[in-house]
């Protein structure tokens, strides 16, 4: 169902949302007790909440980019931007029905999940751009199952410094890098 789609990815961020909070609370506590020294003296929930915001930017993205991939390989059927028209749908036809509980509010909140997507990269709905499996490629590098892979390995070298240094360093660089290369493949520079 419509629904059923949304609470599969919505699972996916209550999960993130948990585990950035243990990480938080589990780094704070072996701060507290002087177990762990966080460089330059650092508060462990600003660097959590630095992290989680850093993750969920880069796995909207990779979802985003992935999606517009997928979309153009079917590009017979459904093109991206009538995923918001299905949705927006589906909200009346519940809404017709007098049905106004936990299925309209999920679809609520995915279409302002959709159209934020569509303000990320505006010209990707007015110009749409061929994306490339290469590119795909490049945008998971920064997806969440890369984020959860280096949380793991800090964890079981219990160096939360490896996870950050991925998270709010090199995969932000990443995402930047991404974008101009993405912006100067659409805007060539011309001599």
């Amino acid at each position: 169902t419509p629904t059923g789609r949304i609470v599969d990815g919505l699972v996916d961020y209550v999960t993130a949302i948990a585990v950035y909070a243990g990480f938080g609370a589990g780094l704070s506590k072996a701060a507290g007790c002087g177990a762990l020294h966080l460089p330059y003296g650092c508060n462990a929930w600003i660097l959590v909440i630095a992290a989680g915001a850093s993750f969920a930017a880069h796995a909207m993205l990779s979802d985003k980019y992935r999606n517009m991939f997928i979309e153009q390989l079917r590009r017979a059927g459904e093109p991206a931007e009538d995923e918001i028209a299905k949705f927006t749908a589906e909200l009346g036809r519940l809404r017709a029905l007098q049905r106004r509980g936990f299925d309209t509010l999920l679809i609520r909140i995915y279409l302002k999940y959709l159209r934020m997507q569509g303000r990320v990269h505006p010209a990707a709905l007015t110009n749409p751009t061929r994306i490339s499996a290469a590119t795909v490629v490049l945008w998971n590098c920064i997806g969440p199952s890369t984020h959860i892979s280096f949380l793991i390995t800090a964890a079981i070298f219990f160096k939360p410094a490896l996870f950050f240094i991925y998270v709010i360093g090199a995969a932000n660089v990443w995402m930047i890098s991404l974008f101009l290369l993405q912006l100067r493949q659409r805007h060539p520079i011309s001599n």
